[in-house]
């Protein structure tokens, strides 16, 4: 028996509806893949605005940290850690663990600065670290979490809103302004980054090729 018209049609809606889940899930498994990818800095993300203003330049700056970190300290291995070129350096896991540090630290006062909470000291930015000490791929995963959660509420806070951030160190109370992050902790931790990639060489396992110009992982 053939099917009627109508049954026709509503086969016909029916095997549509299932065609539009399938693409939208599809979809939505793509988007979910490049938020990871972000998250992971694998790329560069897309510049935070069409044109530059003071929140969007701060955010990329965090994304250009990010993406030589996440290159830097690929493929560490817990054995690695422990390796240093100078008796008086710091050592791969230390240097895996003050950036981390150094993220919180930031990350914690911008979400500070975003909710009117007080400032948090450099040493109180350490806790989060604890954890993941010895674990080369929870230090890099935390600290990658932290700079995406940096540059997300410095563009939240908008260019009005970087005024509010305020840093505190631990030896005095002083809390300092949004000036002293760039060239204190920021620039600290690019600083860093070219010391993991220099350590890695000297142990013989150098970072892998990716253009920091481009913001493109290894092809």
């Amino acid at each position: 028996m053939n099917p009627s018209p109508d049954e026709r049609a509503r086969d016909a809606s029916s095997a549509a509806a299932s065609r539009a889940a399938e693409s939208h899930a599809a979809a939505n498994h793509a988007a979910a893949n490049r938020a990871a990818a972000n998250r992971r800095y694998d790329n560069l993300p897309e510049p935070p605005a069409a044109e530059p203003h003071a929140a969007a330049l701060l955010a990329r700056l965090v994304d250009g940290l990010a993406f030589r970190y996440r290159w830097a300290s690929d493929g560490l291995r817990p054995e690695d850690l422990g390796f240093r070129p100078a008796p008086d350096a710091m050592d791969l896991g230390q240097l895996l663990a003050h950036l981390a540090q150094l993220a919180s630290w930031m990350s914690a006062n911008v979400a500070a600065a975003r909710d009117g909470g007080s400032p948090v000291t450099y040493p109180a930015a350490g806790a989060v670290v604890e954890a993941a000490r010895g674990s080369p791929e929870q230090l890099v995963t935390l600290t990658l979490d932290l700079l995406h959660a940096l540059r997300s509420d410095v563009l939240a806070l908008g260019d009005g809103g970087l005024l509010r951030i305020r840093l505190v160190g631990g030896r005095e109370p002083t809390a300092y302004p949004v000036w002293n992050l760039l060239n204190g902790p920021l620039a600290d931790a690019l600083t860093h980054v070219g010391q993991l990639a220099t350590w890695r060489r000297m142990l013989g396992r150098p970072v892998p090729q990716h253009d920091v110009f481009r913001g493109r992982g290894p092809s």
